[in-house]
């Protein structure tokens, strides 16, 4: 298995499905997993079912939630090592995710 040790992940759509495996694979690979989910809702259901994961209220479809949300995680952990961009609507919303990440990361 490769280690993600110390590495800050951030995963949108996290909740369940692929991102949600995808969570649980870089959390086991010791990652430092961020989590997203559009409303509170579908988070508090994230966050009892992956109390390891760090969950972020993210609706990729809004730049500027996913600006504040990038934001919130680099505040954190520091910074951003690798985003999995895995939500449903996220290809609409691909170039503001780069944009916002590309940013977060030279912060």
């Amino acid at each position: 298995m490769i280690s993600f040790v110390n590495e800050v992940v951030l995963i949108t759509g996290a909740n369940s499905g692929i991102g949600e495996a995808t969570a649980i694979a870089f959390a086991a690979a010791g990652a430092s997993v961020y989590g997203t989910a559009r409303n509170e809702s579908t988070l508090a259901a994230a966050r009892a079912s992956h109390p390891r994961i760090h969950w972020v209220k993210m609706d990729v479809r809004d730049g500027g939630a996913t600006r504040v949300a990038v934001e919130q995680v680099v505040a954190e952990a520091g910074r951003l090592d690798v985003l999995v961009n895995n939500a449903a609507g996220a290809s609409a919303a691909s170039k503001s995710m780069a944009i916002v990440f590309g940013s977060a990361a030279r912060a």
